[in-house]
């Protein structure tokens, strides 16, 4: 069961770490192996489905061992500034002061949060073609009007959010239409046309798509805030 799943939780750790992970390349991969394990030691139906509950824990794992390294980071860059402070004049001279340093670092964040950027969004292609979907289908099908595009994230944001909905999706790669018509502002002829747009947007809800979440537009309620 675990080799089977070992490319998802593979997979888990890149969106999450803004990296590919390779397995048995890197700690990261080792990280996300340990935690599929545990989630397939501590998985009962009564938490759903195990794809959706690994997901979760090989997530969580991944976001823990990051934090480590960042402190560690953080500790060391601060204990290396100290000790450039803690020396006389004479002896700090060729060297960056502390406030080169910490533009030197703010620059390096920058750059890595480029990277994360551009990392996150070929992850979420991957996914969308899990779909059938592509970002020329996204053009083609994203409603043009901002009451249009509003309804349809409002959609999103109630498939997103209902658990029966999110587990339909991700199981058979299709909106649940009917539960949509139901619940949506939309009917089942706009659910259709706008289908990939709304499929889309569910799945940047869903994800851990940082960058790509901060561009979706406010809900209802939510304008100007």
């Amino acid at each position: 069961m675990l080799s089977a799943y070992a490319p998802f939780a593979m997979s888990v750790a890149s969106r999450v770490s803004g990296r590919f992970v390779r397995l048995g390349q890197d700690d990261l991969s080792t990280v996300a192996l340990l935690a599929l394990d545990e989630a397939a030691r501590s998985f009962r139906p009564e938490l759903g489905v195990f794809p959706a509950f690994a997901r979760e824990v090989v997530r969580r794992r991944t976001i823990d061992y990051m934090r480590r390294q960042s402190r560690e980071g953080r500790e060391l860059l601060a204990g290396f500034m100290v000790a450039g402070n803690d020396q006389d004049d004479d002896d700090r001279a060729g060297r960056a002061p502390p406030v080169q340093l910490a533009i030197t670092e703010l620059a390096v964040r920058e750059h890595q949060e480029s990277q994360l950027r551009q990392h996150e969004v070929l992850m979420f292609s991957d996914e969308l073609r899990q779909y059938g979907v592509t970002f020329e289908d996204l053009v083609r099908s994203a409603p043009s009007h901002r009451d249009a595009r509003a309804n349809c994230l409002e959609a999103a944001r109630m498939l997103a959010a209902n658990q029966v909905m999110r587990e339909y999706l991700r199981e058979r790669r299709r909106l649940p239409l009917r539960e949509l018509v139901e619940r949506a502002r939309l009917g089942r002829k706009s659910l259709e046309r706008h289908r990939k747009y709304i499929i889309a947007l569910s799945l940047i809800l869903m994800g851990d798509y940082e960058y790509l979440a901060g561009y979706l537009e406010p809900g209802p309620g939510q304008a100007g805030e």
